[in-house]
């Protein structure tokens, strides 16, 4: 039976009214992990996914790295399960923020939690030497990544040799019917409205306020037609689309993926095919499997037993159930420490 009295407290966290909540940690911490509050099931669920990551990574006792760390609540429990040193990266400074009121609050009455360090960062270009950590950890992360080479190749050089790479993912391309839910999203991102994606304004207003500011004589209706047109692109890349369209009256550059962050250039949950994953991986360097996704359903009566169900035949189904399972998950043995991306 696995012992879940270490996160007592934590679980104490997740007994507060909603009132409090907002007040000691965000209204956003709220929103994300709202229906976690007061639900005993899948608080354990939670647990048990970070006991599954720890297992499959072998992280007990191990200094790992989580990219795009959010929270940090993944980190902070593994931190309770036995990790030696657990490092957290995120861009969102007012997530970072959060995850330093969490660890502040745990520490006064935990003492088994783990040396934690919550850090406001590049995950492109990670603030750590190299061959630093045992374990590194992408959770729901990599179909945010503006490039996706980078990050794999920073993500070998902070690695150990033998260290272990775990991704883990809820965009996974084989899986037909979630393209179609994916796709609606794409467009919320880009047109609105923004409710549940994260976004205070949709991307397409942020392009306007860019273009505006950079280029603040432009007529409304060149203005409207550089917004349309410029879709999917971001940053420096951008204004150089508009001085282009100045200079010769045209756009002669077409991004390759239409919904993209224009201030950060980060993805709106792109998808991949988990195999090309895993054969770019294997070429940079690590041995790569494709495991069967983990899933704890963690719901009362009829429907957590009919859930619950699903997520064993998935896994006993694998590696076919990747064409109807949403999620997918990757570990990687960083193997050769010299061989070049190809």
């Amino acid at each position: 039976m696995f012992d879940y009295s270490r996160f007592d407290f934590l679980k104490e966290v997740f007994r507060w009214d909603e009132e409090k909540i907002k007040e000691e940690l965000s209204p956003s911490f709220f929103n994300y992990y709202r229906r976690y509050f007061n639900d005993v099931l899948r608080f354990k669920g939670m647990i048990d996914e970070a006991d599954h990551i720890i297992k499959v990574t072998n992280a007990a006792g191990k200094k790992v790295l989580d990219l795009g760390c959010g929270y940090g609540l993944l980190l902070i429990q593994m931190g309770l399960l036995g990790c030696k040193e657990a490092v957290g990266v995120d861009s969102n400074e007012k997530k970072i923020s959060i995850f330093k009121k969490l660890l502040n609050l745990l520490s006064k009455e935990d003492s088994n939690l783990c040396k934690t360090y919550p850090c406001i960062g590049d995950i492109l270009k990670i603030d750590y030497p190299d061959n630093y950590f045992d374990v590194v950890i992408a959770r729901e992360t990599i179909s945010h990544v503006r490039d996706v080479d980078t990050f794999f190749i920073e993500v070998k050089r902070v690695l150990k040799k033998d260290g272990i790479f775990f991704i883990k993912d809820g965009n996974n391309a084989l899986d037909i019917y979630t393209r179609f839910s994916r796709r609606r999203l794409w467009k919320k991102h880009e047109f609105g409205p923004v409710a549940g994606t994260g976004l205070s304004k949709p991307y397409r207003v942020t392009r306007k306020e860019m273009i505006m500011e950079r280029y603040p004589d432009l007529d409304s209706n060149k203005l409207d037609y550089l917004v349309d047109k410029t879709i999917g692109m971001w940053g420096e890349e951008l204004y150089r689309a508009v001085e282009d369209f100045l200079n010769k009256g045209i756009l002669t550059k077409t991004p390759k993926f239409k919904y993209r962050n224009p201030k950060t250039g980060d993805y709106a949950e792109v998808e991949f095919n988990p195999y090309y994953l895993k054969n770019v991986l294997n070429k940079l360097g690590f041995k790569a499997y494709i495991i069967a996704p983990f899933y704890s359903y963690t719901y009362s009566g009829l429907k957590g037993t009919f859930l619950n169900a699903i997520s064993k035949t998935i896994s006993l189904f694998h590696p076919l159930s990747l064409l109807v399972a949403p999620t997918f998950e990757i570990v990687a043995n960083k193997i050769n420490t010299n061989r070049l991306p190809i």
